[in-house]
């Protein structure tokens, strides 16, 4: 189960390597960190154009909470739904765990820090025999099997992010612009929403 697989490569040599620390290479460059003539790469931090964009009246925006968590969540959820045509919100009575790929398994949605889906699998899921085996079985889990019995490949992007802004070094989120963020515990989850996530014209 891999959440920030830099984080972890860094831990591991650090532990299995008495300690031993990295190297900062000044070549290897964000936008803010150097000059652009004395990088050997950098990142570009707008999203890339891949056509249209998809009309707000054709998504739809399923929001999960917990029971736990629910009065704490959608106070900040409600920040950003006016932006949204259609949605609805789900409470899920319970915790969700995950399941790793060590023993030959398959790839599954973590579902931390959001889900998209596009309108053909979500068809596709729909018209399939494919559900869910029982009231308290972890979701994402179940989803990555129905999607992998259909042949459809699961992506992971890393602008869903499962951790807090403040558990990423700076340089790791300078490059990119992020989609969500997971965990409300020790931060103003509003404040969180207004200096990485709302577009220009909110803030």
């Amino acid at each position: 189960f891999t959440i920030d697989l830099k984080h972890e490569i860094a831990l591991y040599i650090w532990k299995k390597m008495d300690e031993q620390e990295l190297t900062h290479i000044k070549q290897f460059c964000t936008p803010t960190s150097s000059p652009s003539a004395e990088c050997a790469t950098a990142f570009r931090n707008s999203l890339p154009l891949c056509g249209d964009p998809v009309k707000k009246e054709d998504i739809f925006v399923a929001i999960k909470t917990c029971k736990k968590f629910h009065k704490d969540r959608i106070p900040v959820v409600k920040t950003w739904e006016w932006q949204a045509a259609h949605y609805e919100y789900y409470v899920f009575l319970g915790e969700r765990y995950g399941y790793g790929l060590q023993a030959g398994g398959y790839n599954y949605i973590t579902g931390g820090g959001g889900m998209v889906f596009s309108r053909e699998a979500a068809r596709r899921l729909m018209n399939s025999k494919c559900r869910c085996y029982s009231n308290d079985a972890p979701d994402d889990m179940v989803l990555g099997m129905c999607f992998s019995s259909l042949g459809i490949a699961v992506t992971h992007s890393p602008l869903f992010h499962q951790a807090r802004p403040m558990d990423y070094a700076k340089d790791y989120l300078a490059h990119q612009i992020p989609v969500s963020f997971h965990k409300h515990w020790n931060i103003d989850p509003i404040a969180v929403y207004f200096k990485w996530l709302a577009q220009e014209e909110e803030k």
